[in-house]
Order: C-alpha cells, then sequence, then structure tokens
C-alpha cells in the first residue's frame, strides 16, 4: 500500500485523511490501508505515524506533517526519528533554529550515537547563516571518516 499511496501522490491525487481504500483510490486511502496492515503486523506505533508525516510532507502539507510529527513525539518522547523529523521541520522557512536545536539536543540525548547528528548540526548552523560552523561540522566529519572507505570508492 505504501507504494500505492506514492503512485497516487504521483498522480496527484492526495485525498483526505480520512479516505479508505475501499471507496476511493487516494495516497491517504493507500496509506490508512497500510497502517491497518501494518498494526496488524506489529509496527511500532510511532513509526506508522512518522510515515505518515512524511507522506504529507511529500504531499506539501507541511502544517499538517508538522503536527502529525509533534503529537507522534508527544505520544511517544523518546522516538528518536521523530525527534530528527522536526529538526528538519524546523528548518523549513520560516526557519526556527532554536526550536531545531531543541529536536537535535532531544535526539542526542535518547541516541548519541546516530549518524545523523552532525549533518543535521551543520544544517543548523548553515540555516543560521553560520556557514562557517558548518563547514567546520562537515570537515570534522570527513577527518573521522576512514580514508579508503567503500563509501568513497
Amino acid at each position: 500500500y505504501l507504494a500505492a499511496a506514492l503512485a497516487a501522490l504521483f498522480l496527484e491525487e492526495v485525498g483526505t485523511p480520512a479516505d479508505r481504500w475501499d471507496t476511493v483510490k487516494t495516497m491517504h486511502a493507500a496509506l490508512n490501508q497500510w497502517e491497518a496492515a501494518a498494526t496488524k503486523a506489529g509496527t511500532n506505533p510511532a513509526d506508522l505515524i512518522a510515515t505518515k508525516a512524511q507522506f504529507r510532507l511529500l504531499a506539501g502539507d507541511v502544517d499538517g506533517a508538522r503536527r502529525e510529527a509533534v503529537t507522534n513525539l508527544n505520544r511517544h518522547p523518546k522516538h528518536v526519528p521523530t525527534m530528527l523529523m522536526l529538526v528538519e521541520f524546523s528548518l523549513v522557512p520560516p526557519a526556527d533554529t532554536d526550536r531545531a536545536k531543541q529536536y537535535l539536543d532531544m535526539a542526542r540525548k535518547e541516541n548519541p550515537e546516530d549518524p545523523r547528528l552532525p549533518y543535521l548540526s551543520a544544517s543548523i548552523l548553515a540555516t543560521a547563516g553560520d556557514w562557517a560552523g558548518a563547514a567546520k561540522v562537515y570537515e570534522q566529519q570527513l577527518d573521522k571518516a576512514p580514508k579508503k572507505a567503500p563509501v568513497y570508492a
């Protein structure tokens, strides 16, 4: 159903969050059907909501995606993927870099080794206009990387 949701999105058949798959084939209907199947399969509820928030963002509903992510974090306060999503949402104009830093600090507290943390830290600095600070974060990451890692091959 996620593939159907993506296809509907590309066809600009977004629909509404109340859509049902048996009556209409929209992105939201596919997501609702996927959510029901994923819930039965035991998927983490926080991951379900985060996925739906990402689809809202893809559909151009930044405010809806942000609301869904905030609600998700309130329900699941240790869900790092949602914290990181909220960092990115906080950088969407009009950016709120202070709020982005708060979410980043929350994520760092829960999972200090998450490889996305430096990238998001640099993004916050760049959004705030601190290009030198952002470059320094990237340079530190390059210094930590193995010289002949397969990723650079």
